[in-house]
This record gives structure tokens, C-alpha cells and sequence, in this order.
């Protein structure tokens, strides 16, 4: 009987695989490193003929993602947290017969890098039914040779600020803009040799600077802890 129970399982993926496709093929993304927020569309293709309720899963390779990194997916219903790798049981997407459009945003704060994630569907909420699997290649690039040599020299301190920031070897650092984690700007300042950036204003939490050099081209991005003072 359990044989049965094996053939019919198979014979049942089979059938969804054929029922679902997806573009592009395959599925790569070019980013820089220094962007902060990259779309990257998918958009399956569903040939089912009656409502079916879909559930998606995300699987990191853990040998090669950045721990730095942030990811998020838009499928049909929501848009997802960062980082939650799997959607919600009470909200399944419903496929049918026709295209879907989904998602994939990767937040790479400046680390470059390589990797395959791969977003896997279910028709069940507890996600042992796969149907579908699509990988996703990822490739975080620098902008260019002569600016990561650049701003690999570039240290902000302190960091965690708490009343100001400032930079080392920043010749070529023209403008600084402050980015909250939701990607709003929050301050700017205008940098010169040896400036110290007031933040005291600003709440506790991380936040990202992104500097400019004097062509609005970025030259590096990182992430500023901000604290209390006497934190």
C-alpha cells in the first residue's frame, strides 16, 4: 500500500510541475552592492483549471548568503518582513489559470557576494506538498575596481554613535545621506575633511549612510548603529 500511496504522490508532482512555469529562465539578478532596496520580478505562468491555494517557502544557501543581507518577497497577497522565509498559513495565495507576479527584493548593504535562493511552492499550509521550484541566482558586484580599492579605506567611528559620526580617509567623500531601515531619508550633511555629523536628534536603531563623491555617484555604504547617549 505505501508503494500506491509513493506512485501516487509523484504522478501528482509531475502533473503540478507541468502546470506551473515561470520567466525569466533562469532566474538571475545582477546588483550592486551599493544599491539599497533590488526588485527582481517573477511571474508564473499557471495552468490550473480549478482555484488552487499556494504556499511558498524561502531556502537560503547558508555557505554563501551574507549575514549582513536582507531579503523580502511580494507574492499576490502581502508584502513580507525582511528575512521571514516562509508565508503565512492563514493567507495562501490562490493560483488558477492565467500569470502572477511575485517579487524578490534583496537589501545588500554594500557586502558583495554570490549565492542561490531557491523559492520553493506548496499547495499544503504545513509545506510538504512541493509543486514548484524556482532558483534565483544572485550576484552582488561592486561598481567598479578603483572604488572598492577606495572605499575599503573609508571607516566610520564610532560605531555605535550615540551625539555624532565621523569618517577616515574620505578624500573623495563629497555628500553623506542617512537612510532609516525602511529606506526614508532622515539627514543629509555636506562632508569635508574631518567633519563630525550630528545625530543626537536622531531615535536609537540602525540606519544606513551612504556616501557620495562630488559626481552624486556612491562610493560606499554602511550601516550606523545609533544609540542613547551614555548607552
Amino acid at each position: 500500500m505505501k508503494y500506491l500511496y509513493l506512485i501516487v504522490f509523484v504522478f501528482i508532482s509531475l502533473v503540478s510541475q507541468a502546470q506551473i512555469t515561470h520567466t525569466p529562465t533562469p532566474a538571475k539578478m545582477v546588483v550592486n552592492k551599493d544599491s539599497f532596496d533590488v526588485k527582481f520580478t517573477i511571474t508564473y505562468k499557471s495552468e490550473f483549471e480549478d482555484d488552487t491555494k499556494i504556499y511558498w517557502k524561502i531556502i537560503k544557501d547558508t555557505t554563501t548568503w551574507k549575514s549582513s543581507w536582507y531579503s523580502y518577497l511580494c507574492d499576490n497577497i502581502l508584502c513580507y518582513d525582511r528575512n521571514v522565509d516562509r508565508s503565512s498559513p492563514s493567507v495562501p495565495n490562490t493560483f488558477s489559470t492565467g500569470e502572477y507576479k511575485w517579487d524578490f527584493h534583496i537589501q545588500p548593504f554594500g557586502v558583495e557576494g554570490g549565492t542561490i535562493v531557491q523559492l520553493v511552492l506548496y499547495t499544503d499550509r504545513n509545506f510538504t506538498e512541493e509543486i514548484y521550484r524556482t532558483k534565483i541566482y544572485v550576484n552582488v558586484d561592486p561598481t567598479s575596481t578603483q572604488q572598492t580599492i577606495s572605499a575599503n579605506q573609508i571607516k566610520v567611528f564610532p560605531n555605535p554613535a550615540s551625539e555624532y559620526f565621523s569618517i577616515t580617509n574620505q578624500s573623495n567623500v563629497d555628500k553623506i545621506k542617512v537612510y532609516n531601515m525602511f529606506g526614508a531619508e532622515v539627514k543629509s550633511f555636506f562632508h569635508y575633511n574631518n567633519a563630525q555629523h550630528q545625530i543626537d536628534e536622531l531615535r536609537s536603531g540602525m540606519y544606513l549612510l551612504r556616501m557620495f563623491d562630488k559626481n552624486n555617484k556612491v562610493v560606499k555604504t554602511v550601516k550606523l548603529n545609533k544609540i542613547h547617549s551614555g548607552a
